[in-house]
């Protein structure tokens, strides 16, 4: 067996694959927390690292999870995932975008993707642009939870939208 030198045939990939394996190399694609006993990938889009270290917890041990922390970041993971996301959890509020936008666009490809927004703003306090989003976006298979939301309401919603049944918290109506 003789070694072969890799640089005197390098290998071009086509398609996306270029551009996620450059993102991968410049650290700009998070690796994806696999569950082995999962069977369900959420797209989780929040770009404020503590809430994201939050709701990584919150949802790892049942559910893979995919993060992304801008809107861009989160079409690039959902090409790269192949389209084969079951549930968006977004936050309203991004730098350049919202959540809304994020799952409008989303749903063109995947028409009924259940979506949860999170906010911490009441939704009668959301700018003209989101509202009118939001009515866009419709009611079905979405759930907006108002942060900040305890484990078992995120977990709760999960369920319901991805049509398993809900777990109640002890105490609770909800």
């Amino acid at each position: 067996m003789t070694k072969q030198n890799l640089n005197t045939n390098p290998i071009r990939l086509e398609g996306d694959w270029d551009d996620a394996v450059a993102m991968w190399m410049a650290g700009l694609f998070m690796v994806p927390m696999r569950n082995a006993k999962a069977t369900r990938t959420l797209l989780v889009l929040e770009d404020e690292s503590l809430v994201m270290n939050l709701l990584r917890n919150m949802l790892k041990e049942q559910y893979t999870v995919i993060e992304a922390t801008s809107a861009e970041q989160a079409f690039q993971e959902f090409n790269y995932q192949g389209h084969l996301i079951d549930l968006l959890v977004a936050d309203l509020s991004l730098p350049t975008s919202s959540g809304i936008q994020v799952a409008l666009r989303l749903r063109s490809q995947i028409p009924g993707l259940p979506v949860i927004l999170t906010s911490g703003y009441p939704v009668g306090s959301w700018s003209y642009r989101d509202s009118a989003d939001l009515e866009t976006l419709g009611s079905t298979s979405v759930t907006i939870l108002q942060k900040p939301f305890q484990v078992h309401k995120l977990l709760n919603a999960v369920r319901e939208l991805l049509g398993a049944p809900r777990s109640f918290h002890a105490g609770s109506s909800a």
